[in-house]
């Protein structure tokens, strides 16, 4: 029995004019891996992933995926939790989360 975790982010950037862009995608071993990716993303002005600047800040999805090889058939579990990346107001917050559940079923 091979088990093996990962953890995934996909989320959403808010710039300084108030549009949504799409965070840059990242994959760790770790939570506090790919958050300490993430924050260091935000620090340099590197979360979207379509490169724009003014970046406020962001709301990322993050999933926990842990799979298991049992005699050739792999089982995957799959758990999420949310996080802001960046120092955001709670009206902020609310338009990041209030849009990020459209943009996961896009």
């Amino acid at each position: 029995m091979k088990k093996t975790v990962t953890f995934k982010s996909k989320g959403l950037v808010l710039l300084d004019s108030g549009q949504l862009e799409p965070m840059v995608r990242l994959e760790a071993s770790s939570k506090d891996e790919l958050m300490s990716k993430l924050n260091e993303l935000e620090k340099d002005g590197m979360l979207s992933a379509l490169g724009y600047g003014g970046q406020v800040g962001g709301i990322v999805g993050i999933a926990e995926e842990t799979s298991i090889d049992i005699n050739g058939d792999e089982y995957v579990n799959t758990k999420m939790s949310l996080a802001f990346i960046g120092k955001l107001s709670q009206k902020k917050m609310d338009k990041l989360q209030e849009n990020y559940f459209e943009y996961l079923v896009k």
